[in-house]
């Protein structure tokens, strides 16, 4: 189902069923209105209007998308806000929107692409770029409708989002649109993994159903982007010592291509900063940060690394959630003992790890057992689940000892 240059040049943007005629709506019975991850079959009522490959609907939507699958084609091209923009930048889930401003049904979309865009910058490894573009090569002095420039229409609607400015129609005819607005959704690899049509013929959600789509591809594609993790052990993770900065680019350089975020935790009722450090690329809703990065009293260097993760691996193969106090070797249970304030009810168990580090296992009480396991008979103890690993660097006034 592609669409050949010539059909992509002559038709593509005029496929907009708004324009001058007001926002197009809906009304096939079998609209290609949803979210695909594949070629679908059209049904016997799509038709081929323009003499091309693309089968499209009663309102001129097409049932395909003839990247999908393949990697998006290589261009560089300017940005609204300076500077210019290609493919190439692509390192991370990307959701693309095709649209422009003489098209009605690109502007009854843009509060939906204006929310889109707003939860993927708020979104560890997802973008959001749109790419504005005229009707078609013949019209391109048409392109902003009724408005001066993309400027001045954010300006007027008091929102906007990163655009990259089509200024011939060659950037659709490269990327096949047959459609606009288009939205698609592309892999950290460059290949589309997603497309459909405008958002406003939706329903009631139409951006969380989205999202939703969003999320069923990346957990289906996950596994070929998840990075290998670094081990976590009695010489830490990552090459962090005592001695490094607690700052965002220490952490981000240590921890690539990971993902560092700033956060704030508290214990005891006090508050203080900590860097979260996370997979790109993972499903959101199953997604947790891998290690919390806490600074020293000074904030001025790295204090600990803590890991909650279930997917992290530990000394001994210690996995939280998964590992038993009773699964440690004898040198480390014989470690344990009750912790201090907010761990005052679990048990500690921590080792010299070398050279004036330390490690240390946090285990909780067993589901089923009330009381205080502290104190607990060891056949109970033995049984106290993983909460928590810690890697205690040594501090700088040690290793300049």
């Amino acid at each position: 189902m592609r669409l050949t240059l010539l059909a992509a040049a002559l038709f593509a943007l005029s496929a907009c069923a708004g324009g001058e005629d007001g926002h197009g709506g809906s009304s096939a019975p079998d609209a290609a209105t949803g979210f695909i991850t594949e070629n679908s079959i059209a049904p016997e009522s799509a038709t081929n209007t323009h003499g091309d490959d693309v089968l499209l609907d009663d309102d001129g939507r097409p049932y395909g998308y003839g990247l999908l699958g393949a990697r998006l084609p290589d261009f560089t091209a300017p940005m609204v806000s300076g500077g210019e923009w290609s493919p190439r930048r692509i390192d991370s889930w990307t959701i693309v929107y095709v649209w422009g401003l003489w098209c009605d049904d690109c502007i009854a979309d843009a509060p939906h692409a204006a929310e889109l865009a707003a939860l993927a910058k708020a979104e560890p490894g997802l973008d959001f770029i749109s790419i504005h573009t005229p009707p078609n090569a013949r019209r391109a002095d048409e392109a902003f409708g009724r408005y001066d420039s993309v400027e001045a229409y954010f300006e007027a609607v008091g929102y906007s989002y990163p655009t990259v400015l089509d200024i011939d129609a060659s950037l659709s005819e490269m990327l096949q649109i047959a459609w606009t607005p288009t939205y698609l959704l592309v892999s950290p690899d460059g290949v589309v993994r997603g497309f459909r049509t405008d958002l406003s013929v939706a329903g009631d959600t139409p951006v969380d159903d989205f999202m939703a789509n969003v999320r069923k591809v990346q957990a289906a594609t996950f596994s070929e982007f998840r990075p290998a993790l670094p081990d976590f052990g009695f010489d830490g993770v990552a090459g962090i010592t005592g001695t490094t900065p607690f700052t965002q680019g220490s952490i981000e350089v240590a921890f690539s291509p990971l993902i560092v975020r700033a956060h704030t935790e508290s214990m005891e009722g006090d508050s203080y900063p900590v860097f979260r450090v996370i997979e790109p690329g993972m499903p959101p809703r199953s997604r947790g940060n891998l290690y919390t990065i806490e600074p020293d009293w000074d904030r001025g260097h790295v204090l600990a690394v803590v890991t909650r993760n279930r997917g992290v691996v530990g000394p001994y193969d210690s996995k939280v959630g998964t590992s038993l106090l009773g699964d440690l070797p004898e040198r480390a249970r014989q470690a344990c003992g009750p912790g201090l304030e907010a761990y005052a009810d679990h048990l500690v168990c921590t080792v010299d790890a070398g050279k004036g580090a330390r490690f240390a296992w946090v285990f909780a009480a067993p589901d089923t057992f009330e009381g205080d396991f502290t104190t607990a008979s060891a056949e109970i103890q033995a049984k106290g689940q993983l909460q928590e690993m810690r890697y205690l660097p040594p501090s700088p006034a040690r290793m300049s000892e």
